[in-house]
């Protein structure tokens, strides 16, 4: 499932929350996570951040015997600067689960500031529930990645 959301900043602003400790830290916990470890490595036009995080969300009978009540991530994102865009990707692990989420996502100028669009695709190893897990870990995904979003847009007003 894509994601996109417009920002009326300018991108390299938006870029640098996206990539910043702290902000993410502070995001995470704002939106119900526990504290996450986070390390960012800046070579050149070149980011990488590693996560880990844990949550705790109201799921399906189904879902929450696979991943937990306690569903804990450990996440590797990568930024490439390209021209005046940047573009990249993450890996999600569900610690314990048969369950990953890829993403790939672009951060593009715009006449009045910048697109951030992101495409999600969940994984879910198992037989017979794989699929419909699948389905919801798109619906989730895509829930949190605009209440992520939506909480840089506040940050940044």
């Amino acid at each position: 499932m894509t994601v996109s959301f417009e920002f009326e900043h300018e991108i390299d602003t938006v870029q640098q929350l996206l990539t910043d400790p702290e902000f993410l830290s502070e995001r995470l916990m704002a939106l119900g996570e526990d504290e996450p470890d986070i390390e960012v490595r800046r070579r050149g036009g070149k980011v990488t951040l590693t996560l880990q995080r844990a949550a705790r969300r109201d799921l399906p009978k189904v879902a929450a015997k696979i991943i937990g009540e306690v569903q804990r991530f450990e996440m590797t994102e990568r930024w490439q600067a390209d021209g005046d865009s940047w573009t990249g990707d993450y890996h999600i692990d569900v610690v314990g689960a048969p369950v990953e989420i890829d993403a790939r996502f672009e951060l593009v100028p715009t006449e009045g500031g910048c697109l951030y669009t992101i495409d999600h695709k969940p994984r879910a190893r198992l037989p017979v529930v794989g699929k419909t897990l699948e389905k919801f870990l798109v619906k989730q995904t895509a829930e949190g990645c605009e209440r992520e979003l939506h909480y840089l847009a506040e940050a940044l007003d």
